[in-house]
């Protein structure tokens, strides 16, 4: 790469105000002036947008720009709060046929893994302290690099985790746009081009070294390897936070948790479940040992559920999930709290039906059978399995064998 001036090397980290920062490359053109665009394009970028940003509520949610006036292809404007993507950039991701979609998911969960990641506080410091010394400047470009690397790298798992693919995109994108721009492999701030693909393979790669992971992950818990499964749940939680991941870790906690209950002690089906038949085979343990294990997991599935409400307080499963761990401790005017609350942010009404089978549990369990039957009945008639398998128990019925699905949504 060719020597940077001083003022160069500081670019990456410092920019006239109200300029764009976090561009995905400095043009000519860009600057404070924005042209937004409406429309299909509009509607279709707003689409995946959404999907994208939704993972994290926690947060505030950006605004997305679409510019007609060509720009820095996608950038983030943290004094703004707005992701901007370029009309030109769209058209670029649409030559990709039917990774089109997969194309726009990549370069805008790349822009929101700059705001939820906070890298403008790195940047933002740098500029109010211009006077700090060559090598510090020099620290902060390389530290403006590792940013964008792991905007490729967590973007790509958070494109990944809302459904869309973006493992092998972002090369081939990046050099259309390059084209698209009729940008020199040279940027001042950036790496070249060749440099840049270079490290674009590097990020791709660790993805798919996640995507493993999670699959993995996936796969333990169908296998009912429940414990190991939530334990890979929480490291993909080092790298990636969603409100899903916490949910998935926590509900497979929980489970492993469920298999060191005596099936007399709770005989009745909760609505996490993944099969009804998993508790018959408890671990082998002491009463002592395999109570402290129990109480234990019931705490990492609990700690799992509370994370997931605080990226996402309207993520009613987390809630459910959260009842029914109250419930297993015999918490009881907790879980009718955690049930009330979220029945209010549930719209689906299988979902709904799912809080109703849990009121069922929560009375059976304090041996009010007449309220039990009650809420099974209801819960019934809107066609849940769980309601049916549960007054099949109380009524003590025998019933066929039955693999019910998780309650909480997976990715």
């Amino acid at each position: 790469m060719k020597a940077l001036s001083l003022s160069i090397l500081f670019a990456l980290a410092s920019v006239s105000a109200g300029a764009q920062e976090f561009a995905f490359a400095p043009s000519a053109f860009s600057g404070e002036t924005t042209e937004s665009v409406g429309g299909y394009k509009k509607m279709v970028a707003q689409k995946v947008f959404d999907a994208l940003a939704n993972t994290r509520a926690d947060m505030p949610k950006p605004n997305l720009v679409l510019n007609q006036l060509p720009g820095s292809m996608a950038s983030f404007n943290p004094d703004l709060l707005q992701v901007i993507l370029d009309e030109k950039a769209y058209d670029v991701c649409t030559t990709f046929g039917k990774d089109s979609l997969n194309a726009l998911a990549a370069i805008l969960a790349h822009e929101l893994v700059h705001y939820y990641e906070r890298h403008d506080w790195k940047r933002s410091f740098a500029r109010e302290n211009a006077d700090l010394e060559t090598s510090r400047l020099l620290q902060n470009l390389e530290e403006g690099l590792k940013q964008e690397t792991q905007a490729d790298y967590i973007g790509g798992f958070l494109a990944f985790s809302v459904g869309y693919n973006t493992y092998g995109i972002m090369r081939p994108l990046l050099e259309k746009l390059y084209k698209a721009y009729e940008l020199p492999d040279e940027l001042p701030g950036y790496p070249n081009l060749p440099e840049r693909l270079k490290m674009v393979d590097g990020a791709m790669a660790q993805l798919r070294d996640l995507q493993i992971v999670f699959e993995t992950a996936n796969l333990l818990t169908i296998l009912g390897q429940y414990g190991t499964a939530s334990t890979y749940y929480r490291h993909i939680l080092t790298t990636y936070q969603s409100c899903e991941i916490y949910n998935n870790a926590g509900v497979n906690a929980a489970l492993a948790a469920l298999t060191l209950f005596d099936p007399s002690d709770l005989p009745y089906i909760l609505p996490l479940e993944l099969d009804p038949k998993s508790r018959l085979y408890a671990i082998k343990n002491n009463d002592l040992e395999k109570e402290a294990r129990k109480n234990a997991l019931l705490e990492t599935a609990m700690e799992q559920f509370k994370r997931a409400l605080v990226l996402n307080e309207h993520y009613g499963t987390a809630y459910l999930n959260k009842a029914c761990i109250h419930a297993l401790k015999a918490e009881w005017e907790d879980a009718e709290y955690a049930i009330k609350k979220g029945k209010k942010k549930t719209t689906d009404p299988k979902s709904l039906s799912d809080f109703v089978v849990l009121e069922g549990v929560v009375a059976a369990l304090q041996n009010d059978s007449t309220n039990a039957v009650k809420h099974w009945e209801s819960a019934k008639k809107q066609g849940n399995n769980w309601a049916t398998t549960n007054l099949q128990t109380l009524q003590k019925t025998p019933r066929p064998g039955m693999s019910p699905t998780i309650a909480g949504k997976g990715l």
